[in-house]
């Protein structure tokens, strides 16, 4: 039984790898769209601080995931910059 459970977990663990690298996420990345997942739309001043990141790396990441289709940015409602 623990042979089955095993297996699963390495064959599960090569699925993962290759989708990660089919996105083209590195760690920094998936972690920030973890965050995504777990607090819903935030600003990048959330997000920065979640990672423990600059400003400068957040957009960095930011424009990755939105260049990748996986993110996308919105106006936060009353905010006249853009």
């Amino acid at each position: 039984m623990l042979d089955r459970v095993l297996e699963l977990v390495v064959l599960l663990n090569d699925d993962m790898t290759q989708a990660i690298e089919a996105l083209d996420l590195t760690p920094s990345r998936l972690h920030l769209l973890w965050e995504l997942g777990q607090r819903g739309p935030v600003t990048q001043r959330v997000l920065g601080e979640a990672l423990k990141v600059t400003p400068r790396a957040i957009t960095g990441l930011v424009d990755a995931l939105v260049g990748g289709g996986l993110v996308s940015r919105t106006r936060p409602t009353g905010e006249r910059r853009w």
